[in-house]
């Protein structure tokens, strides 16, 4: 590779470089509701529950995040055959 690379013709070394990366973008959610395993990560991340949630809401929420595993960036859910897998997209 280092062969091929020292054969390019380059036509002017005048040019600068070019420092600005347009693909990245910060990214927002526009739809007004997050994905369902948003509350879990940012849970799992920062220890703060969701707001809103009645009682029972809160104890579903608590036995549901029980079943999952955060390992940054990523979100695992524990399943019926007892195999932690990846449930974020």
């Amino acid at each position: 590779m280092a062969d091929h690379l020292s054969r390019l013709v380059i036509e002017s070394h005048d040019t600068p470089i070019d420092d600005a990366f347009p693909d990245k973008h910060l990214i927002a959610f526009t739809s007004g509701q997050a994905p369902w395993f948003a509350d879990f990560t940012n849970y799992l991340a920062s220890g703060i529950f969701p707001h809103d949630l009645s009682s029972h809401q809160k104890k579903k929420f608590i036995h549901d995040i029980n079943m999952c595993f955060w390992e940054e960036p990523f979100l695992y859910k524990l399943c019926n055959d007892g195999i932690y897998r990846a449930a974020s997209p």
